[in-house]
């Protein structure tokens, strides 16, 4: 900041310098803690999933037993994603994550997150529907990273819609872009949390024990690494709903 000197009645400035040499050592020390850990857990993690779905397929169909192998198989995916998404966070934030983008069928996409979600939907009796237009329509973007955002909105929707709700899987196309919305008629969001929601570890007041986590800011991250922009649309007491797009200026790589 600047100041007058009384003396020689000229203007002086003062240079405040912090080290901040010990903070970036404790951040290194934390996000490869945090890599080794995701790392190690990963292995087994696939292993329990692999061999969850070989049961569902070999073992015969039986409504109680398909119920809890399909549970099993949800909660292993759904543990390997948050494993996925402390990664990708590290490598949003630090600029070294690279898109691997392809052609994506938009109905293919939802229908498959969908289906995925339906062991947590059913014990909860809440309907989940998907809303395409008219044609279907094919768009570019890195399909793991986009379903990581789809399932976190979803899984957030399924976390605080009451039972007997219902949730809506819709996308859509314009000319620059496409847009994907995941709408809930659970509790809806104040609007003085709305502007906090995509930051990490944000939590509704009310409940305070569901936070968000990180996986909102997971969202934000990859939606504005495709060029693209998230928001929530709530109403206290009839629902939220997310939206983010994509921008149709992607090509493959």
């Amino acid at each position: 900041r600047q100041f007058m000197l009384e003396t020689l009645k000229r203007p002086g400035r003062v240079i405040i310098l912090r080290d901040i040499s010990e903070e970036k050592e404790l951040e290194k020390v934390r996000d490869d803690f945090f890599h080794m850990i995701t790392h190690d857990m990963r292995a087994p993690l696939s292993t329990i999933q692999g061999y969850v779905e070989l049961l569902i397929k070999i073992i015969p169909k039986a409504e109680r037993t398909d119920k809890y192998l399909k549970s099993m198989l949800y909660s292993s995916r759904r543990l390997r994603g948050m494993i996925d998404d402390i990664l990708n966070t590290t490598k949003l934030e630090t600029g070294t994550l690279m898109l691997q983008t392809e052609e994506i069928d938009a109905q293919g996409f939802l229908d498959r997150i969908k289906e995925n979600h339906e062991p947590v939907a059913g014990p909860k009796k809440i309907e989940l529907t998907t809303v395409f237009p008219t044609q279907n329509f094919k768009f570019h973007g890195d399909p793991l990273m986009l379903e990581r955002v789809v399932t976190n909105l979803l899984g957030n929707s399924l976390k605080f819609t009451p039972k007997g709700g219902h949730i809506i899987l819709a996308a859509e196309e314009s000319e620059a872009e496409i847009r994907i919305s995941v709408e809930d008629n659970g509790p809806g969001i104040p609007e003085k949390q709305r502007k906090s929601i995509f930051e990490k570890g944000a939590q509704m007041e009310e409940h305070k024990n569901m936070g968000f986590g990180l996986g909102l800011a997971m969202c934000s991250m990859t939606v504005h690494l495709h060029g693209g922009k998230i928001w929530v649309e709530s109403e206290v007491g009839k629902g939220s709903k997310f939206i983010f797009t994509v921008s149709k200026s992607l090509s493959i790589n």
